[in-house]
């Protein structure tokens, strides 16, 4: 797979990225440890989470695949700070609870959409006061079974939270002594632009969402020298299925025309578009299949290596499918 070298960071990783936020979907660690090794398997070398997925149990399950493969120095890891789980989740009887909740929610749809929109309302968010992010930080640290955070990213700050009083001379002290080896924003991308303009030291590495219909990285061609890790571009596949089946004539068969696969392919296919988009960062997408992980990255591999002519073409016949379908379901 090819690799990267993340702007001003220095750390050089895969292209690819595996997403950890819905890791513990399934309901057994074995099923979680498998996610990860596919992805690894795959030749995913980076690996995303944050202190507040899955209950504050996802780092705690990727802290287990790096100690128990021995993997660390053949992986850069990204965990965020900013929202924190609910206390349940991190005392012994929490984690059985959701253990018993998730084996539930893995069996009946209703069930894991009611336990999500309740564990949502426990989520504590802004926490960027100094005190927290240490907290955060050693926290991750001892739940991922390493001495160093590679990106340790603010989660879904605005502008005044980035400028909490002391956090970046926090940030600068922990990246000193070797705890985290570059800091910077996962936030979501209208936020992005105030903080890049007013408080720019703490947006230098940015994680946002990008990919057909939300082409949030060209937005910032303004800003050199960012490093631009994006997520989030497989949101677009029920809508862009919807697309092609209610899109005229001239453009499914330009669709066809240009070889793009349909079905369980599409989501490699559209992988491989954004990485041609950002070839100097991370494009992270997640999975809790292990044969759609592997499908994905192969398929991503596959296509990834058109020219940017070729790329162009295929652009702009799904920004136009995607256009079109919007004035169709707007105008019912």
């Amino acid at each position: 797979m090819r690799k990267v070298t993340l702007g001003n960071t220095n750390l050089s990783t895969t292209a690819l990225g595996y997403g950890c936020a819905g890791l513990m979907r399934p309901g057994v660690e074995a099923e979680r440890q498998a996610l990860l090794k596919t992805a690894f398997d795959a030749g995913i070398r980076h690996f995303d989470v944050a202190r507040y997925y899955g209950h504050g149990q996802s780092e705690g399950v990727l802290g287990r695949f790096i100690a128990d493969t021995g993997c660390r120095n053949e992986i850069t890891v990204t965990t965020k700070f900013g929202m924190e789980p609910p206390a349940i989740g991190g005392s012994s009887r929490g984690r059985l609870l959701m253990s018993v909740a998730r084996k539930a929610a893995s069996l009946h749809p209703a069930v894991r959409q009611f336990l999500s929109k309740r564990a949502n309302a426990g989520v504590s968010k802004n926490r960027f006061d100094v005190e927290s992010a240490r907290r955060s930080l050693e926290t991750s640290l001892r739940e991922l079974q390493t001495d160093r955070i590679d990106l340790f990213l603010l989660h879904e700050a605005n502008l005044e939270d980035s400028r909490t009083e002391g956090l970046l001379e926090f940030l600068e002290a922990a990246k000193q002594t070797g705890k985290i080896r570059a800091y910077g924003l996962g936030s979501d991308f209208p936020l992005v632009p105030a903080i890049l303009e007013q408080n720019p030291a703490m947006a230098r590495v940015l994680q946002i969402a990008n990919g057909p219909g939300q082409w949030n990285r060209r937005k910032l061609a303004k800003y050199p020298g960012l490093t631009i890790n994006t997520h989030g571009a497989l949101k677009v596949l029920p809508t862009l299925e919807k697309a092609f089946v209610m899109a005229t004539d001239e453009r499914a068969v330009a669709w066809k025309n240009l070889g793009s696969p349909l079905g369980p392919q599409l989501a490699g296919f559209i992988l491989g578009l954004v990485m041609h988009d950002n070839p100097h960062g991370i494009t992270l997408f997640s999975s809790t299949q292990p044969g759609r992980i592997a499908s994905n990255v192969a398929e991503a591999l596959r296509w990834e290596n058109l020219n940017s002519a070729e790329w162009q073409e295929i652009e702009t016949v799904i920004e136009n499918m995607l256009s079109n379908y919007s004035a169709n379901t707007n105008s019912e």
